[in-house]
């Protein structure tokens, strides 16, 4: 009896780690997605940096954009947290 006590531990424990193993890794080793970036860009009359704007005045900004891994296909502009305008390209 105790022979078939070993063998039905020891398809417990086989059929136990089947559930902790895996063919691939599932942490971040292996690929390092790179993210899209938006940076402002100099030019004349033109914000570059934080300022501070007052309410009803016209401001510009050069924006340069980087795609990374995957296609930036929105930018969502917040005034004090809330979303202003959504900007969407097809």
């Amino acid at each position: 009896m105790k022979p078939f006590a070993f063998f039905k531990f020891l398809f417990v424990v086989l059929a136990t780690s089947m559930f902790f193993t895996s063919c691939t890794d599932d942490g971040s080793g292996g690929t390092n997605l790179i993210n899209p970036k938006l940076d402002f860009s100099a030019g004349t009359g033109v914000i570059t940096s934080d300022a501070t704007v007052n309410a009803g005045e016209t401001f510009t900004v050069n924006l340069v954009a980087t795609k990374g891994d995957n296609n930036m296909s929105t930018i969502t502009i917040q005034e004090a947290g809330e979303k202003i305008s959504d900007l969407t390209r097809d």
